[in-house]
């Protein structure tokens, strides 16, 4: 009957005296967040709740009931994990949700809701010369939080009463950002609500000779001459940030738009290079062994030497074309290069070095076929395949290359594995060292480099391939 300590390094506490209802369940489990995020606890209960009831049913083969279907959808906040879901395919005459809530209530109404971004754009200048010019994007956004009513908030409203969300706020002198998500089971007060913020901004917007304010209720629209476009679909061939960091894949998904490539949470996944790492290894697919390290921690050298030896290698985290990319051979050139990576990204890896031959492994989905193309072997000039080495032709890449049918079986073995476990997509390109014949994965790109210079364009047609073929097929697949 006491208090549930949720984190007990940050001092997270489920209190039992703010949280009375928790004290009807003494004796009973109750399925929490380890306090870093409100809707853990949420879908883990909704989980534990639909496994448990489906555990019962076979256990109680007396009791009669008709077919019963489960499914899993995240995000039920504003609906951007609902839309991706099936419903004539699940073909059920009622469905029920079941997350986190009191035992025995049950909902059976639903609400409208809808995500609201708005911008406010700044003018940076130096404080000494600031009159008159300089323009405090938060400011001015703490101007507009002040005039959205407080007490149509959630903490202020109960039962069917709508409520406008501060969901979160980002900001710098030169720009904030408000994400706001409205909420309301009347549709007519819902779309109200709507307008109430695209008035509000358009009035806030009147004080200024210039437009500072802007709202997207992630439409991903644009305006030509008055006419608004939304495009049908996107040919994403962005390579890095936002195209490859599922920034763009999650946009598009807000506002139902296909694209080629993977989705938001792929994306996501195989751009950190570390969670990608973490999974992989899961998979039981050779890997080298790394530490993150992150940009407000202290470096301890020592430390990091007693998991990774020397010669190691130092990465951003988040980043691509090998920039930021260094071998270490000496405890003394570490920590600088170790600086030099932070000034790309805040995570930075260190990862054991892997001596050996260094091959990439494209992979291409063709009429709705996986085809893994022909392997291409690099022999970089420089102690890396780094940045000069890809863009400033300091290399030779060997397509196919020479690379034994053992390497080249596992590495298909591999790549069957990873696409297996994770819903790869469209044009990736996977890096392998092989070493003593066994092939270790380093990175999976899902928007890899498509210049003249890249490596997949050259594998496509020694594929017998054209790559005008490859590319309109992947817009045909989205259309």
């Amino acid at each position: 009957g006491g208090d549930i300590v949720l984190n007990k390094k940050k001092n997270i506490i489920l209190s039992s005296e703010y949280f009375k209802e928790i004290k009807q369940y003494i004796g009973q489990t109750i399925i929490t967040t380890d306090g870093n995020t409100l809707l853990a606890s949420d879908d883990k209960a909704g989980v534990c709740e639909i496994i448990s009831a489906m555990e019962y049913l076979i256990n109680n083969p007396e009791i009669k009931h008709g077919d019963i279907k489960i499914g899993f959808t995240p995000d039920e906040e504003i609906g951007r994990g609902a839309h991706k879901f099936d419903v004539k395919k699940f073909d059920a005459d009622w469905a029920y949700t079941m997350d986190g809530s009191q035992i025995g209530e049950l909902e059976y109404e639903n609400f409208n809701a809808a995500s609201a971004l708005i911008k406010i754009k700044g003018r940076i200048v130096h404080p000494g010369y600031a009159k008159g010019k300089l323009i405090n994007s938060m400011y001015y956004a703490s101007e507009f939080i002040s005039k959205v009513p407080l007490n149509e908030s959630p903490e202020k409203t109960d039962g069917y009463e709508g409520f406008y969300h501060l969901n979160s706020i980002k900001g710098l002198v030169e720009e904030t950002e408000l994400q706001y998500i409205i909420r309301d089971h009347d549709f007519k007060k819902f779309k109200e609500r709507k307008n109430f913020l695209t008035k509000l901004v358009e009035s806030e917007n009147k004080k200024f000779k210039e437009r500072i304010f802007d709202l997207d209720y992630q439409n991903f629209s644009f305006d030509i001459d008055g006419i608004i476009i939304k495009p049908d679909a996107v040919f994403n061939i962005i390579h890095g940030d936002p195209g490859e960091n599922g920034v763009l894949a999650e946009i598009l998904e807000k506002n139902q738009i296909p694209q080629t490539g993977c989705d938001n949470y792929v994306s996501q996944l195989t751009f950190n290079k570390k969670k990608f790492i973490e999974f992989v290894d899961n998979l039981d697919i050779p890997c080298a062994k790394q530490i993150l390290l992150k940009k407000k921690e202290m470096i301890d050298i020592e430390k990091i030497l007693e998991t990774i030896k020397l010669p190691c290698i130092v990465k951003p985290n988040n980043g691509g074309s090998s920039i930021g990319v260094s071998k270490v051979n000496y405890i003394d050139e570490l920590e600088n290069k170790i600086k030099i990576a932070f000034n790309e990204d805040n995570q930075v890896l260190i990862e054991t070095f892997l001596e050996g031959q260094e091959v990439s492994v494209g992979v291409i989905n063709r009429n709705g076929k996986r085809i893994i193309l022909p392997i291409t072997e690099i022999i970089s000039e420089n102690e890396l395949f780094d940045y000069n080495a890809k863009y400033l032709g300091e290399s030779q890449e060997i397509t196919p290359g020479n690379i034994s049918k053992e390497s080249e079986a596992l590495i298909h073995k591999y790549i069957a594995k990873i696409y297996d476990n994770i819903e790869l997509n469209g044009i990736t390109r996977s890096e392998f060292i092989i070493v003593n014949q066994i092939p270790h994965i380093l990175e999976t790109n899902t928007i890899p480099g498509f210049t003249k210079q890249s490596i997949i364009p050259q594998q496509i047609e020694v594929q017998k391939l054209s790559v005008k073929e490859v590319l309109c097929n992947q817009i045909k697949s989205i259309l």
